[in-house]
């Protein structure tokens, strides 16, 4: 085999890294608490494994969440020290159409962050190692789309802003912030340009949208679209970018009506 062929069987273009957190805990027996934060560039959480110390009480509890503290919860259990092997982390993801997808529907989505992990144990005894947590994450391109209208009437003000990749990829997650918008505002995200696929959209809704993975629907082997239950997998095709667009907003007069849409895309 060539080497030009060996590249094309062997792609280089994911980059999937593997970090270890050792926790180890202080404090009264059953009341003891250790935290540790694993700095990463931006990334969707695809596996983890946990390993406790076995000393641990049952009445320990785990919590892992994304960027903070107070971050979205990515893993936790309560009251339990039983060790986990090597498993996909999955969450609850979102269509093209703004809707949950179903609990059945999340197994391929993975859990985005925007600049790591935190790991935390509570209720534990005094323990080095308490807890080995082991965590695979896809670093993925992240990106952050501003709207802002320049002009227009409160309740009728437009914008719209095209993200230039460069090149294909797959949006896999997306976050919404608003920021002093109207209930009556209405968000489009598309694949490419104006006219492209549509990514997410909401109408007469101004409701942030946590870090989520994003759904289309599927199609089998044989070109028969997938079920409804069946959009989990993928994430969402681009060709060489991403636009977005909101209507019906309030235009920029206060200096804080925005909109933020973050984008995580692996290319």
């Amino acid at each position: 085999m060539s080497k030009d062929a060996r590249r094309k069987v062997h792609p280089t273009s994911a980059r999937i890294v593997h970090r270890r957190a050792r926790i180890t805990t202080t404090g009264t027996a059953g009341n003891a608490s250790g935290s540790e934060f694993i700095s990463l560039p931006a990334g969707i959480v695809r596996a983890l494994a946990i390993d406790w110390h076995a000393s641990a009480p049952g009445t320990s509890d785990l919590t892992i969440k994304a960027d903070s503290s107070t971050g979205t919860t990515v893993f936790s259990t309560v009251n339990t020290v039983t060790d986990l092997s090597a498993r996909p982390v999955v969450m609850a993801g979102i269509d093209e159409g703004g809707a949950a997808t179903a609990s059945t529907d999340t197994g391929a989505g993975g859990f985005p962050y925007r600049y790591g992990l935190n790991i935390a144990v509570a209720q534990a005894d005094a323990l080095t190692d308490a807890v080995i947590v082991d965590v695979w994450v896809e670093l993925v391109r992240f990106e952050q789309i501003t709207l802002i209208a320049d002009s227009g009437a409160d309740g009728a003000a437009v914008s719209a802003r095209t993200l230039d990749l460069a090149g294909a990829g797959f949006v896999q997650a997306l976050a919404v912030t608003y920021a002093n918008q109207p209930v009556t505002i209405d968000l489009t995200i598309k694949a490419d340009d104006s006219t492209g696929a549509t990514i997410f959209s909401t109408s007469n809704s101004n409701t942030n949208i946590t870090a989520t993975s994003v759904a289309m629907p599927s199609m089998d082997e044989g070109g028969a679209a997938g079920a409804a239950t069946d959009v989990g997998a993928g994430g969402f095709p681009v060709k060489r970018g991403v636009y977005a667009a909101f209507a019906q907003g309030d235009a920029y007069t206060g200096g804080n009506e925005t909109v933020l849409v973050e984008l995580w895309i692996a290319q």
